[in-house]
């Protein structure tokens, strides 16, 4: 019975350390998608003041393109992680 309890408290251990990982990696990658949000807000004001087809607009295209890669690629990977 010791035993039992002791694995279960090793299981409960590495449980609440991979929560605890898992609830890091989120409010890192918030920090980062906030970040992208703000580039891309400022990058769709310019364009918005520059035209359609302006190197602003372009600009905000490919950073919107590369948050939404970025998000993808971190809902995959903690989708693997569960």
């Amino acid at each position: 019975m010791p035993d039992n309890v002791k694995l279960l408290e090793e299981l409960v251990n590495d449980a609440v350390d991979r929560l605890r990982d898992l609830g890091r990696q989120r409010a890192k990658l918030t920090e980062e998608i906030d970040g992208m949000r703000e580039r891309l807000d400022a990058l769709k004001h310019e364009a918005s003041n520059g035209g359609r087809g302006s190197e602003a607009e372009r600009a905000w295209r490919a950073q919107r393109a590369q948050a939404l890669t970025v998000v993808r690629e971190a809902l995959a990977e903690s989708h693997g992680d569960c």
